[in-house]
């Protein structure tokens, strides 16, 4: 009795943008180079179910291997899904105790929430985005992604994999292996005809499979078939009721 509607996205918001793309990226104090590449990591809460402490792992390695390599990862500091750090804090700032002093923090902005806006800009302009996650609900990042043509490393977890096929619109990796993500990431952004590949098959896959007024259609064709199943239920299980004589036939009949 479960009924799956792919969630859509507007496509005509979520889309690439060549200007922004090649363009410098500033987002409060914080500025992306025009000659620079950017990373971009997204979710709610930045925490080890959305695989944030690999994403900072990953990033000594690809740090180490280019710098000319901006980050931004987007997310609050609270908890969404898993459980807080059992020594207390944040997910955060556990993290930049481990990894902190090994990362050059010019080339790292943690923004906290972000304007929509800016997050779109943001996706538009990212040379390789990050999706990382345990098998659970997908993030609407990971669609929005997609349809900004993205070229996109994520875990290769059900949840991902239901959107990025390896090799095909992403590169899919063991999310608990934090040299596998930051490979995935240097082949992006070496090797601009596979990731010029993945972008476009992403954006071609998501307008196949992600169009917001497809979803509304059948979200609406979903409501109408329930709406009609329930009448025709009560339709059924009415009771008969015995037909009434009227008053003068009833009369006839006691006469007669």
């Amino acid at each position: 009795k479960i009924t799956l509607l792919p969630e859509g996205v507007n496509l005509d918001i979520c889309k690439p943008d060549p200007a922004v793309a090649k363009s410098s990226f500033r987002l409060g104090d914080f500025t992306v180079p025009k000659s620079a590449k950017l990373l971009t990591f997204v979710c709610r809460n930045l925490e080890p179910y959305r695989g944030f402490h690999s994403m900072m792992r990953a990033l000594v390695a690809i740090q180490r291997a280019r710098k000319d390599v901006y980050a931004i990862l987007v997310g609050g500091d609270e908890v969404s899904y898993g459980a807080a750090p059992e020594q207390g804090g944040t997910w955060r700032e556990v993290m930049m105790a481990e990894v902190g002093d090994k990362l050059d923090l010019s080339r790292v902005l943690f923004p906290g929430f972000v304007d929509y806006a800016d997050y779109l800009r943001m996706l538009k302009r990212s040379d390789v985005h990050v999706y990382l996650s345990y098998p659970f609900v997908a993030s609407w990042s990971l669609r929005e992604s997609m349809a900004c043509a993205c070229a996109i490393v994520g875990s290769d977890t059900e949840t991902v994999s239901e959107f990025i096929s390896h090799n095909e619109t992403g590169l899919l990796v063991d999310m608990r292996q934090p040299q596998q993500i930051a490979d995935a990431c240097l082949t992006m952004l070496e090797d601009t005809k596979l990731a010029r590949r993945l972008r476009t098959a992403a954006r071609a896959w998501a307008e196949q499979h992600l169009r917001m007024d497809d979803y509304l259609d059948a979200y609406e064709a979903l409501i109408a078939e329930q709406v009609a199943a329930a009448a025709a239920k009560r339709a059924v299980s009415a009771p008969i009721k015995p037909a009434v004589k009227p008053k003068a036939r009833r009369a006839a009949a006691r006469r007669g």
